[in-house]
């Protein structure tokens, strides 16, 4: 089996990590939505603002990172 070539590899490592930000970014604002719904006490407003937020900005990261 060939060895894949270092250009091949940085672009490998790049996709994984496009994966794990996107998972990040949807995580991190689902739970601030989820604790500004329970701080002002809107229960599921914010989590879904929180929610579309975070993938909406996690896909257009994702995308943005692909195409380099």
């Amino acid at each position: 089996m060939a060895n894949p070539s270092d250009n091949e590899r940085a672009r490998l490592h790049r996709l994984a990590g496009a994966g794990s930000e996107f998972s990040a970014t949807v995580i991190v604002c689902l739970l601030a939505g989820f604790f500004l719904d329970r701080w002002v006490d809107t229960k599921p407003v914010l989590l879904l603002i929180g929610l579309a937020l975070g993938l909406s900005v996690g896909l257009y990261n994702m995308i943005r990172l692909t195409k380099q």
